[in-house]
């Protein structure tokens, strides 16, 4: 975000928290809404969460390959957490190839634009992704077998 004044920005943080609440509710697609708006403005930890719900398929379509790209655009823009997001990418393999070389790296540029806490959120982050994909793997083997037993 470039020359905000301070009302500006405390709009914009307002507004996340809005849809943090929103999203707490489970009320995905308001909340979605709100952080596109966001990210549109240039809020990078909107775009973030957006990555977040292309992940969990809340508020938004599921698809992995756009937060991998949203995740990139974050990452190369220098925002910390976009490095943390990319790096768990690349570590599962979630919608990029798995590579734990690129996962390391995007790791160290988080911890040298954050610091060593960028380590402990890096960690927080896989776990709950793997519970993200771990629930969608359960949920496609359940679909698959519904279909099975209807056909």
């Amino acid at each position: 975000m470039s020359e905000l004044t301070q009302e500006q920005i405390g709009e914009i943080e307002n507004r996340y928290e809005e849809a943090e609440r929103l999203y707490s509710a489970a009320q995905y697609d308001e909340a979605a809404a709100i952080y596109y708006d966001l990210a549109e403005r240039g809020y990078f930890p909107a775009w973030c969460k957006l990555g977040i719900c292309c992940i969990s398929g809340k508020g938004v379509d599921r698809d992995y390959a756009k937060a991998a790209e949203i995740f990139r655009y974050v990452a190369d823009s220098g925002y910390y957490d976009g490095h943390i997001c990319l790096g768990v990418c690349y570590e599962l393999g979630i919608g990029i190839a798995q590579d734990k070389k690129q996962a390391r790296a995007q790791q160290d540029l988080a911890v040298a634009a954050f610091g060593k806490e960028a380590k402990k959120i890096y960690k927080l982050q896989l776990d709950l992704i793997k519970k993200i994909i771990s629930g969608h793997k359960i949920q496609d083997a359940l679909d698959r077998l519904n279909g099975d037993a209807k056909s």
